[in-house]
């Protein structure tokens, strides 16, 4: 999942990277720009840069975490962690395509509408995470056998995707969530509270059950899962209140 996830990341900004140097150097192509159409993809290229120093630094302690426990464990924590970056591409272009939907409706200035794809797209991407925790939980056994034939790291692994299983939804939901409040133009507010989540909550709380406490690498995926779904529960009330002062 980190190295997916920095691909993901990485391509986004790649993109918005071009789409700023030609709104900063559209007068050569004969079409200049306004300084608000500059100044809203800057703010999305930094958006788009803080959040991949905060989720996959994020994810890299908590791996450096594991292989401190074992290589067993570290071997069953990527087999976990990679089976979950499957649904989780998955609730990443639901986010974007909700993106695209709500900074639509947020441009006509139609709040009913904006609403309504909102809270669609947590719908769906609720149900599509609900079917990957029931799989991951119901076939736990099964899974881990496609990566290796090493019965400790299978029993391990197949241990982690009940945990996985039960973070699907909020992290899924998180993943629509930023989506939605980067296409009404928050920004900030949400970049502070992925920071929170990963830095200020999950990456400590890990290491307190995970090492300090000796929960294993158990504790560092319930540490994980926390910062997840404290996030999921903030951009799905900050859209609410967002979207129900606006009426």
């Amino acid at each position: 999942i980190l190295q997916n996830a920095k691909a993901l990341v990485q391509i986004s900004t790649n993109i918005i990277n071009v789409a700023c140097f030609f709104c900063q150097h559209s007068a050569i192509f004969g079409h200049a720009a306004s300084s608000h159409t500059v100044t809203i993809f800057l703010s999305f290229k930094s958006l788009f840069v803080s959040l991949k120093n905060f989720e996959v630094g994020a994810f890299s302690v908590a791996t450096v975490m594991t292989g401190s426990i074992g290589a067993t464990h570290l071997a069953a924590h990527q087999i976990a962690l990679n089976l979950a970056s499957i649904s989780y591409m998955v609730a990443s272009g639901i986010g974007s395509a909700s993106m695209i939907s709500l900074s639509y409706y947020h441009g006509k200035r139609n709040i009913v509408d904006m609403r309504k794809s909102g809270y669609a797209s947590f719908l769906l991407v609720l149900f599509l995470m609900l079917i990957s925790a029931l799989t991951f939980i119901l076939l736990r056994d099964s899974l881990p056998k496609l990566y290796v034939d090493d019965i400790s790291v299978i029993n391990i692994a197949s241990s982690l995707l009940i945990i996985a299983g039960l973070f699907q939804i909020p992290d899924g939901i998180q993943a629509v969530g930023l989506g939605i409040l980067r296409g009404i133009r928050d920004i900030r507010k949400p970049t502070i509270v992925t920071f929170i989540s990963y830095w200020i909550i999950s990456i400590p709380l890990s290491y307190l059950l995970g090492i300090k406490y000796g929960y294993g690498i158990y504790g560092i995926w319930v540490g994980l899962s926390i910062g997840l779904t404290l996030a999921a529960i903030f951009h799905v009330t900050r859209f609410n209140y967002l979207t129900f002062v606006k009426k």
